[in-house]
């Protein structure tokens, strides 16, 4: 198509600049870049000790989250997700409950998005201060 082959070469007019379209991601969500390389990190200094992300989400955090540790197949890493019931796109639930990975576990809880802070941070508190060997992250809301 004409037009395609204008916006590419618009594109490659400079060797020295890349592009990318940031909602290209298995999410669909401009998350997954980030996310992606936050949890490849942690992969990759868990592999010895087990992991467990704490993630609340109201939205695309959440789903790339998920995919991105699913993707990782590691078995010392694994994720929590909490979403406030009712509060996220029907999409984005059934992006959070159809993946199919011994690594990940979704619940729903009343209330907003905010509600989920308190308790993650109470979390945080009682692993740091025992001899847990599970650590514990927050990654992002």
């Amino acid at each position: 198509d004409n037009d395609n082959d204008n916006e590419k070469e618009k594109a490659n007019r400079n060797e020295n600049v890349f592009v990318s379209e940031l909602f290209g991601g298995p999410t669909f969500c401009f998350k997954d870049i980030g996310m992606r390389l936050v949890v490849n990190i942690l992969s990759h200094f868990s592999s010895s000790t087990p992991t467990t992300l704490l993630v609340a989400t109201t939205g695309d955090t959440g789903p790339a989250a998920v995919r991105a540790v699913s993707d990782a197949q590691n078995p010392n890493l694994s994720i929590l997700v909490h979403y406030p019931k009712g509060q996220i796109s029907d999409f984005q639930r059934k992006q959070l409950t159809t993946v199919c990975s011994d690594s990940v576990e979704v619940v729903t809880f009343e209330g907003g998005g905010d509600d989920m802070d308190l308790p993650i941070k109470n979390i945080l508190a009682l692993s740091s201060s025992s001899s847990s060997s599970s650590s514990f992250d927050v990654v992002e809301r």
